[in-house]
């Protein structure tokens, strides 16, 4: 079968998910919080990559995955670099990172989502541009796929009250077609919150 790595797994819960799939899966959590949860879950996982290379020296994935985990790394390039060398020579790495270009910070001016927005936890803000150069200087092939994740209700909700949480919250009001054309809207005009970055060898 298919061998995974999530790196930043959390409670587990994408691993289930693999897991279901019929994928092999092997965990990073720097944090020590999850331990216990996901060894009584039966995952296998490391507190960090070089643990990992020490204790399977010649271990190779099909898949490697990280959401919203790329920002907090201080040096981009070898992180990713680190993950190539893991990579069977047909396998892929899936990442999801927040780009800079979110409409709620670069369209509309909201005060409030400043503040909650730009977190001193984040190494860097990427745009499709910088990832883009930083990947180019790797040696793989990859694509960044843009993706818009936060509704229209909530981009609302933010102008209205200043506050997260209003996701799907006009649903009843605004049609799915409206919806999805707000999305694609953005997407098209290059304001748009997260990326899937798509590399491999």
């Amino acid at each position: 079968g298919s061998l995974a790595l999530e790196i930043g797994c959390s409670s587990g819960f994408m691993m289930d998910a693999f897991r279901e799939h019929g994928l092999k899966t092997i965990g990073i959590e720097l944090s020590g919080a999850f331990g216990s949860y996901l060894r009584e879950n039966g995952h296998e996982f490391f507190t960090s990559l070089e643990g990992l290379r020490n204790a399977k020296p010649n271990i190779k994935f099909d898949l490697i995955t990280h959401f919203f985990v790329l920002e907090h790394i201080a040096d981009t390039r070898s992180f990713l670099e680190e993950q190539l060398a893991l990579l069977d020579d047909d396998g892929i790495i899936i990442a999801e990172v927040p780009c800079v270009n979110d409409p709620l910070t670069s369209l509309y001016k909201i005060p409030e989502f400043e503040k909650f927005y730009w977190s001193i936890a984040h190494h860097y803000y990427f745009s499709p541009k910088s990832i883009s150069s930083i990947l180019d200087c790797i040696k793989c092939n990859y694509r960044v796929v843009p993706e818009q994740r936060y509704d229209l209700s909530n981009h609302l909700r933010w102008l209205e009250t200043g506050k997260p949480g209003g996701q799907g919250y006009y649903s009843d009001i605004f049609s799915a077609e409206t919806i999805e054309s707000y999305r694609s809207d953005l997407i098209h005009e290059r304001k748009y919150d997260t990326m899937f970055l798509y590399i491999w060898k």
